[in-house]
């Protein structure tokens, strides 16, 4: 057998070897099969991000933190506490997936990273490096996934997070692009009920296109805000994060869909 056949077989061999490798990581099975995977993330903040291939759509839920009592657990047991507690679901425990992120920010610079390439680098880095249970080969087949994923295809789903959804400083006002499609005697309503709770309007715009109520932030680190200009106003709406050029921290449209309280 000449060295050229060897060669040919030896990459086929890797090939296939690589392929049931990747195939029999869990979560890279799943991926495959176009199956809705979750992982719990835990560190400043504790949630659960859920990711479905073939939407490639991901939700992010906050939660609220372990009892005090259980922070002194593993972080295998805070992730399991945490699935348990939010899904009632009967599940392995070696399916349980996590990772532990010291900064939450960390999320939001998956989106950034086309527009700061010097920090694709760093971001790499820290996929791998970071504190988790998911398998290498996992880790890889995520990647591409994690890296293409826009800011549209993310919504906030929930949150019972105290410091995501109500500890706002006291000293800052929530600034807000309203833009609306609705008639001004509703609007000035509206308008009166967001400056009694401190929200600043500084841009107003009219579209009378618009047929849907929506809040939107351009970075998860408005989250809060935009949580609390829901709640003053009674909006049961998934917070949409998406990169819409603003210089407010929330952006609300507000379309005749909207019933007030």
């Amino acid at each position: 057998m000449n060295k050229s056949k060897l060669i040919i077989m030896g990459i086929i061999v890797t090939i296939i070897f690589t392929t049931f490798y990747f195939l029999r990581s869990p979560l890279s099975n799943q991926i495959s099969k176009n199956n809705e995977i979750k992982i719990v993330f835990l560190g400043t903040k504790n949630g659960i991000i859920k990711y479905l291939p073939s939407s490639k759509t991901i939700s992010i839920k906050f939660v609220k933190k372990i009892n005090k009592k259980n922070e002194t657990n593993s972080i295998y047991q805070q992730a399991y506490q945490i699935y348990q507690e939010n899904y009632k679901e009967i599940i392995n425990t070696k399916d349980i997936y996590y990772v532990y992120l010291k900064d939450i920010n960390f999320i939001s610079k998956i989106f950034n990273w086309k527009t700061d390439i010097k920090s694709i680098y760093e971001m790499i880095k820290t996929i791998y490096q970071i504190q988790t249970n998911i398998p290498i080969a996992d880790r890889i087949t995520l990647l591409p996934h994690i890296l293409n994923i826009k800011a549209p295809q993310v919504v906030v789903i929930d949150s019972d997070e105290n410091e995501a959804s109500t500890n706002i400083e006291t000293s800052k006002n929530i600034t807000l692009e309203l833009i609306s499609s609705i008639d001004k005697k509703r609007l000035k309503k509206i308008k009166s009920i967001l400056k009694e709770n401190h929200i600043d309007i500084l841009e107003e715009k009219t579209q009378k296109n618009i047929t849907e109520t929506k809040i939107i932030i351009n970075t998860i680190n408005n989250y809060s805000y935009a949580k609390k200009v829901a709640d003053i106003l009674g909006i049961q709406k998934e917070i949409i994060i998406e990169k819409k050029p603003s210089i407010c921290d929330v952006i609300l449209i507000i379309s005749n869909d909207y019933k007030e309280e």
